[in-house]
């Protein structure tokens, strides 16, 4: 099989450093990434990327909100923050000066 790469935690690791987040390593090096998901060496790999998880407050999700006026467009373009937001039963509160649904 010529041009396949042979993976090792090396070769996946120095390709790892280049990242701060999982995401971005995923994005920045789809092969490698999906060789160390392949071979179960993320979490051995990503030990020094920031965790990717934000903790959002209500005062960060009601100002996200109110950049929309309708709330697919919030969930659309802010899923993290709509996501936590409904999580922890807030979406009502935040959203109420949105259009409503017809």
């Amino acid at each position: 099989m010529a041009g396949q790469r042979k993976w090792t935690v090396k070769i996946v690791s120095d390709s790892a450093r280049k990242f701060r987040t999982r995401r971005a390593f995923r994005l920045g090096d789809p092969r490698a990434y999906s060789a160390v998901q392949r071979y179960g060496w993320l979490d051995l790999v990503c030990t020094h990327m920031e965790c990717g998880k934000k903790d959002w407050t209500l005062e960060e999700c009601r100002a996200i909100a109110n950049r929309y006026t309708c709330k697919s467009h919030f969930l659309n373009e802010a899923n993290g923050a709509y996501q936590s937001a409904y999580r922890k039963g807030w979406l009502t509160e935040i959203c109420k000066h949105m259009n409503p649904v017809r």
